[in-house]
């Protein structure tokens, strides 16, 4: 049989002289309660330190829980800013290299259309130079890289209109020659004052065209521009 003194644990032999040593140290009903209400004690204090660091335990597991999860909505919420930010950066630096690219353009058509405009009219104006084949290079690479798909349409339609207006300068300067080294000949001369006036004819009729496609083509630039920055 186990002794009360090995349940309880005292080991102080002074104690087992008062009255509750020999009330434990007895056996009798009355200490064998005493015991039993002191192991309960013990029992039931073990009980609720282990529950309140289970609780506790809880608590501060929920209380990183929402720490991270509120981490997690605000690295989420910066990445968001900083991805919108960076497109706005983009779409900036996009606008300014287009904004760029459309002065190039514009003037480029501009000093065609002065030509267009001028080229063998009799009013005796100054026909300027057509842009070198540089200039066209550049304003058409960055068409190409910059330009909207509506900027590159109207484009191509404006240069093919100039194109037109080229190729009927070409015929009038070669029937002019035509006419200066074989004037003597009725026939011949005939014949180039003819095509002489059919491509004067027709480069009239691109004057107005060219015109309307480079008018049409500046209003779309314009417009684009001031879209974006409003």
């Amino acid at each position: 049989m186990i002794s009360p003194i090995e349940v309880v644990g005292f080991s102080d032999p002074g104690f087992f002289n008062t009255g509750w040593g020999k009330l434990l140290t007895t056996p009798t009903i009355g200490g064998a309660a005493v015991l039993l209400a002191a192991v309960v004690a013990f029992v039931a204090n073990a009980w609720s330190i282990r529950a309140n660091r289970v609780g506790t335990e809880k608590t501060i597991t929920a209380a990183r829980a929402e720490t991270d999860k509120k981490i997690a909505a605000d690295r989420a919420d910066t990445q968001c800013r900083l991805d919108a930010a960076r497109t706005e950066a983009t779409a900036a630096r996009t606008q300014v290299r287009r904004a760029d690219a459309y002065v190039s353009i514009i003037e480029v058509t501009e000093r065609v259309g002065l030509w267009v405009r001028n080229v063998h009219r009799p009013s005796g104006d100054q026909v300027p130079a057509l842009p070198d084949t540089a200039e066209q290079a550049k304003a058409r690479a960055q068409l190409l890289a910059f330009a909207t798909a509506d900027v590159r349409e109207s484009w191509t339609a404006w240069e093919e209109t100039a194109q037109r207006a080229v190729r009927a300068d070409a015929t009038i300067r070669r029937t002019e020659a035509t006419i200066r080294d074989h004037g003597r000949d009725p026939e011949t001369a005939r014949g180039a004052h003819q095509r002489q006036d059919d491509a004067q004819d027709e480069l009239e009729q691109i004057r107005a065209l060219e015109h309307e496609h480079r008018r049409v083509l500046l209003e779309m630039m314009n417009a684009e521009l001031a879209e974006r920055l409003e």
